[in-house]
């Protein structure tokens, strides 16, 4: 479980008042549409390659990739303005931030979208992020992100991966006409050397690279379900950022996936018919499937009786 000490109340800064560059490389604004050299939409960009074609990553960069092909297909690039069909058709943020905005795709990122839409539960700490908080015709948009101790510009152009043949983002989107999922995940890609890097991670990673924040992981096994329980409502009291993971082998028969990161977004528990009911509430980064065990939605107990219990 990962957990980030941190209050819905913290300021950690002002992204327009950052001045270093990721590497010190500064972008090149010479033309109407802004294209990024540094990480340009390419297939070295995609499967975490340098300039000359060799892998990032010299003893994994092959598994990376045929990973990401297995579960994903043919790629390709399109500008925002032509998945959403004009660029008046997109937004960054179009309404409040929210968890729920995040879907994940083709990309095993789960840890890094479970991690994203943690923070999202207290959206001030993404807004403040971006430098950039409206659509432009450029194309340029640039975040900030916490790397080697200090914060830094990281700036991106408006490819997205897409498949081929559909026109639709690939990797990381919206429920929305919204980029601020995708422009995350791009910045990450980048500074990660590529998306095919991005798969298979740590949340703590994330909430280090995004909140800049202290943070502390607590392996499961080590602890009774007593002490994990004390952990989470203290955290869940403290308002602290939580994200978990379900064991590799665990049953998916009441919907929990394997080997998979999760948001952990809120604990309760209450005294029901004599016995103390404890329930934690895990936010899928898929965007869909849930638990289908007691207390789910459409389990024999009731949503009636669930949100009796929540509330």
């Amino acid at each position: 479980m990962e957990k980030l000490n941190l209050n819905s109340n913290t300021e950690i800064f002002s992204a327009k008042n950052i001045t270093k560059y990721w590497r010190d490389i500064q972008p090149s604004l010479n033309s109407s549409q802004f294209t990024d050299e540094t990480f340009p939409p390419n297939h070295n960009s995609l499967y975490s390659k340098n300039e000359n074609g060799e892998y990032v990553d010299v003893r994994d960069g092959k598994y990376y990739e045929d990973k990401l092909n297995f579960y994903g297909g043919e790629f390709g690039w399109k500008r925002a303005s032509e998945i959403f069909k004009g660029v008046n058709n997109c937004f960054i943020f179009e309404d409040e931030i929210d968890p729920n905005d995040i879907m994940q795709g083709k990309l095993g990122d789960c840890y890094f979208l479970a991690a994203i839409s943690a923070i999202a539960k207290f959206p001030s700490l993404i807004k403040q992020l971006f430098r950039t908080e409206e659509i432009n015709e450029q194309g340029f948009y640039e975040i900030v992100m916490f790397i080697d101790g200090e914060w830094q510009i990281v700036f991106i152009d408006d490819y997205f991966p897409v498949i081929n043949g559909i026109e639709m983002l690939a990797f990381a989107g919206s429920k929305n006409n919204e980029l601020w999922v995708c422009i995350l995940e791009k910045a990450w890609a980048k500074v990660n050397g590529g998306y095919s890097n991005c798969q298979a991670g740590l949340q703590k990673e994330v909430f280090l690279a995004f909140t800049g924040a202290a943070h502390s992981w607590i392996p499961h096994i080590e602890k009774t379900k007593e002490e994990l329980w004390d952990i989470i409502t203290t955290a869940e009291k403290m308002n602290k950022i939580m994200a978990s993971d379900s064991r590799c082998n665990q049953d998916e028969k009441n919907g929990i996936v394997a080997g998979h990161a999760y948001s952990l977004i809120g604990a309760k528990s209450k005294l029901h018919e004599g016995q103390e009911l404890r329930l934690i509430k895990l936010r899928n980064p898929w965007g869909f499937m849930e638990w289908t065990g007691d207390w789910s939605d459409n389990s024999s107990y009731g949503q009636m009786n669930l949100n009796f219990i929540l509330n």
